[in-house]
């Protein structure tokens, strides 16, 4: 009834939601209000003993501050019922209507008896927590959530439950289960329970071919596993960009490219680094053929590389190196190394392609020497080579023996002096001559300095 008449546009025009059912309205609530009660209820008994009807009556009392609201009041009242149908109420019966005045204002009432089937009414207070019973239906409505008992069945919100029982919970252990299981909430966490626990352990079936774990994408799509081996594929779902984790073959613990024809490329913002270990390059016939093996230096400084070059698949073609190193325009430290037990250089070869030698001091590790190689000229048709030994002291570098090629013989200096080709010595034995040819000829080569007289 409090349903009904709430959404009946005269009365909510009159009295908006001041709507008391079965309880005295507040001594402050605004006028004009309605409230009615239900003072007597007479149920009916058939002869079959089945009570399928009964007549309650309804009092209505409409309170306003002038008599024109308080008797519009009892007419809504009477329109209401007029345009009612369905639902519970089958009949409504005006038994009545009075007019008085309190000290409230003027109290109309009206009275009715309603026939309909039998239904039990609790009523609430609040429009958000009620009981509505309608014909063969009985409604609970708690804030926006809603159950119905009807002949139809039960409904939640609208929306039709199941009644049958529910099947039994399978209370078997997950690891004991025979069947799959997938689980589409999350997100999932297992914890050890202790330090000396794993959190999970995927424990491979005897004869185990399929892959023991997979990362999939929302298709199905395999971004990754790890195989009955234990082997680890990642990558993305194109194998010609998968990279393998594990022994694939060689005996050795390996990183592969699973496909493609192009190389494995080790990519980051900052430098390789491989420390106290080693990364070998091989070919389908795994054979070593470069191996970069890392070391620390003993004080604890920084480490070094060192090359090792075993064996070379494409030795004897025409073009084939077996080791390439190659710098950035601004290279300046050495391309190689050679170092002792104690990581101290022995020898270099340095960015511009000299070869340094070195050697310890009394106090700590000095250049003893180097072979410098540049161009005497570099023009490329008349192109001439030099090649010099230097010798290093405490003040400096000292060239000690300068040699070239000139196109169509050698040619060679001594203590710094310019290379030039053999000399002629000629003259007569006998006299003078011979000498000063000889003495010419040294002076040319760097080999003495000629303080002689005539």
């Amino acid at each position: 009834m409090r349903e009904y008449l709430g959404a009946d546009p005269g009365i909510v025009e009159l009295f908006g939601d001041r709507l008391y059912p079965g309880e005295l309205p507040p001594d402050e609530a605004e006028t004009p209000l309605l409230f009615y009660e239900v003072p007597e209820t007479i149920p009916f008994d058939t002869l079959d003993g089945v009570n399928d009807w009964q007549r309650a009556q309804f009092v209505f009392h409409s309170l306003a501050d002038s008599y024109a609201e308080a008797k519009a009041g009892v007419d809504a009242i009477f329109a209401a019922f007029d345009a009612f149908q369905g639902g519970q109420i089958s009949e409504a019966h005006w038994l009545g209507t009075t007019e008085d005045t309190t000290d409230e204002g003027y109290h109309h009432t009206v009275r009715f008896d309603v026939w309909g089937p039998v239904a039990g009414v609790v009523s609430q207070k609040g429009a958000r927590s009620r009981i509505t019973t309608s014909l063969n239906a009985v409604t609970l409505t708690a804030g926006v959530n809603s159950l119905t008992v009807s002949e139809a069945g039960l409904f939640w919100n609208g929306a039709a439950v199941p009644t049958s029982p529910p099947a039994p919970p399978d209370l078997t252990p997950y690891a004991q289960k025979a069947a799959a299981n997938v689980f589409t909430t999350g997100p999932q966490t297992m914890n050890t329970g202790g330090t000396g626990n794993a959190a999970a352990v995927f424990k491979a079936a005897a004869g185990q071919s399929a892959n023991l774990t997979e990362w999939q994408s929302s298709t199905g799509g395999v971004f990754g596993y790890v195989d009955s081996q234990g082997r680890g594929v990642f990558g993305g779902t194109n194998t010609a960009n998968q990279l393998g984790f594990g022994n694939f073959g060689s005996g050795f613990p390996e990183i592969a490219r699973m496909g493609g024809s192009g190389g494995l490329y080790l990519r980051s913002v900052n430098p390789l680094i491989i420390p106290l270990g080693a990364l070998a390059m091989r070919e389908g016939d795994n054979q070593d053929y470069l191996k970069l093996l890392s070391r620390q230096s003993a004080a604890g400084g920084q480490g070094r590389a060192l090359v090792n070059t075993y064996y070379n698949p494409n030795a004897g073609v025409q073009g084939a190196r077996h080791v390439s190193m190659k710098g950035n325009a601004s290279q300046t430290d050495d391309f190689i190394e050679v170092i002792d037990g104690s990581d101290r250089r022995m020898w270099a070869i340095s960015a511009a392609g000299n070869v340094t030698l070195w050697g310890v001091t009394s106090t700590s590790e000095k250049q003893i020497g180097a072979f410098v190689q540049t161009w005497a000229d570099s023009t490329d048709a008349t192109r001439k080579g030099r090649v010099s030994i230097y010798a290093h002291d405490w003040n400096g570098a000292r060239e000690c023996i300068r040699t070239e090629a000139d196109g169509t013989g050698p040619r060679v200096g001594f203590l710094g002096a310019s290379a030039v080709a053999r000399p002629n010595v000629s003259g007569s034995r006998g006299g003078n001559a011979a000498l000063a040819s000889v003495l010419a000829a040294l002076v040319a080569l760097g080999l003495v300095v000629d303080s002689t007289t005539a």
